[in-house]
């Protein structure tokens, strides 16, 4: 089924919908796009509706108001008793594209900025799918959407008593949303209420586009927006979110939770503008109620892999800083560098702050080793060690394990050149130090002349001498060698420093 709107605004401020089938029944106010076919509601029966068929919904407006599917009341002079819902469940996959249309956009409008002389923010923009005061919106099939616009919006406009708006998406997910660093575009704005993707964790989902989730501070806010919730799990490495969280200042920052796991990758780089709500040229009263961007990435819950081995992926791109409340599981953070990566103004993507981790976390931040020296290692493990600071450390010390290491790429599986634990000072400040173990015995391969080796642990079961940490073999005397090998022997000091010193006499 394919359902095809190119309409002009309307002016009708006290309709209100419940929209099914695919099909925009209605729309916020002031403007409206007409219904054609399909299930709709005027608002005043809530109720629940259920839309089996599979559904391709082309939205291209010749005004401002452009949405694919808008369930809820709209208007203040209608009931905000919570138990008066609209829900309408789609069990079939939905659509929101159009190849016929320049960049495959399903739903665009002529103006976005609801006609709004020099407003180029995204409060009002054209929106895929949005649940209004009271509605609901779930979705079981598959979602495949481009959107010229916001991809998923929340928005209980004239909300009070908590009554909310929702959106659950529980099949696989493809949001997709414009590349234009002049113009702000999300894949999920929640002005209130509760967006959850891919809770079964079972999914793929991949997400481009920009994040933005509200709270109500100090109460006073409504109805311009309320508290809302936005949950995303990227559970495989087929899932992936390109974006930031933007913000209206931290004060109005609600709540962000993800969970990236199993190779799932999360590019954190903006593809368009932040600060989407322009407050400045807001018209009023609405700029006396946002605030602006303050350059963080603010993430509620960050919950990672349940071991090293399923952690989940963090390519650091964005000048943005990113801050998470708590954080749990096991992430690797990919950070680029300039020049020889050994001063801090080499990492141009922001640090990463984590306030408080869950006993048995871990985090490795990763750089490669373009244009570094052997002799610049250490440094550069410094200044890459220090883009992370653990709030909690002075409380907490055990409960991070965090790591830094220089490898042979920014990839999963890149060779690792160095690797060491990540010291924290006091305030939290991640550092490296390190830390070296001197030997002072020639290394033989033979097990019962090598006993230093073995009781430090460094020889195994198996005749292989492994080196787990930055070690050195220090010898002293004429015609004497570090490392003389009478049998085939296998040394591993992959990721470390072995360094080999002989002093006095002759140096082999």
């Amino acid at each position: 089924m394919k359902l095809s709107f190119f309409r002009r605004r309307s002016w009708k401020k006290h309709l209100a919908v419940a929209v099914t089938a695919g099909i925009l029944a209605g729309a916020y106010a002031p403007g409206v796009m007409a219904a054609s076919g399909g299930y709709d509601n005027n608002g005043e029966t809530p109720g629940t509706k259920v839309v089996d068929d599979n559904i391709n919904i082309v939205v291209h407006s010749n005004g401002w108001s452009a949405q694919g599917i808008n369930v809820g009341y709209v208007n203040p002079s209608l009931s905000n008793d919570g138990s008066k819902r609209f829900v309408s469940t789609f069990n079939g996959n939905v659509t929101m594209r159009d190849d016929t249309y320049a960049g495959g956009w399903g739903i665009t409008a002529t103006d976005i900025h609801a006609a709004l002389a020099g407003y180029k923010g995204a409060r009002w923009e054209p929106a895929g799918i949005r649940a209004s005061q009271s509605g609901d919106i779930i979705i079981n099939g598959d979602l495949d959407m481009a959107v010229y616009g916001s991809g998923l919006v929340t928005d209980p406009y004239y909300n009070s008593g908590g009554v909310g708006a929702s959106i659950t998406l529980n099949g696989n997910v493809n949001i997709e949303t414009p590349t234009l660093a002049t113009e702000a575009f999300y894949a999920v704005a929640n002005y209130g209420g509760n967006i959850t993707i891919n809770e079964s964790g079972t999914k793929d989902v991949i997400l481009k586009g920009n994040i933005i989730t509200f709270k109500n501070d100090n109460g006073n806010r409504e109805p311009f927006f309320t508290d809302g919730v936005t949950n995303i799990t990227l559970n495989n490495d087929k899932s992936s979110w390109t974006g930031v969280v933007d913000n209206s200042g931290s004060n109005q920052v609600g709540e962000t939770n993800l969970t990236l796991a199993n190779g799932a990758n999360w590019y954190h780089e903006s593809l368009s503008m932040t600060n989407g709500m322009q407050s400045a040229n807001m018209p009023s009263p609405s700029l006396y109620n946002y605030g602006f961007y303050n350059g963080v990435t603010y993430l509620n819950k960050l919950a990672g892999g349940t071991n090293a081995k399923e952690a989940g992926y963090i390519y650091a791109k964005d000048k943005a800083g990113i801050n998470i409340a708590d954080y749990s599981g096991y992430t690797t953070v990919f950070y680029e560098h300039l020049n020889s990566g050994v001063n801090a103004s080499d990492y141009t993507a922001g640090d990463i702050t984590i306030q408080k981790a869950a006993a048995g976390s871990g985090i490795t931040l990763v750089t490669a080793n373009n244009n570094v020296a052997d002799n610049q290692i250490n440094l550069v493990l410094n200044a890459l060690a220090g883009k992370l600071t653990y709030a909690d450390y002075s409380n907490n010390p055990d409960n991070l394990d965090a790591t830094v290491k220089i490898a042979g790429g920014l990839t999963a599986d890149a060779v690792t050149v160095k690797a060491g634990s990540i010291v924290f000072a006091d305030s939290g400040k991640g550092g490296y130090e390190s830390k070296e173990t001197t030997f002072n015995t020639t290394l033989t391969g033979d097990a019962e002349a090598d006993a230093e080796y073995k009781i430090a642990g460094v020889l195994q079961e198996d005749g292989t001498y492994k080196f787990t940490q930055d070690s050195k073999i220090a010898v002293t005397g004429e015609n004497v060698r570090t490392i003389s090998l009478g049998k085939g022997t296998t040394i591993d000091a992959s990721g470390k420093v072995l360094t080999l010193d002989i002093s006095e006499s002759t140096k082999s």
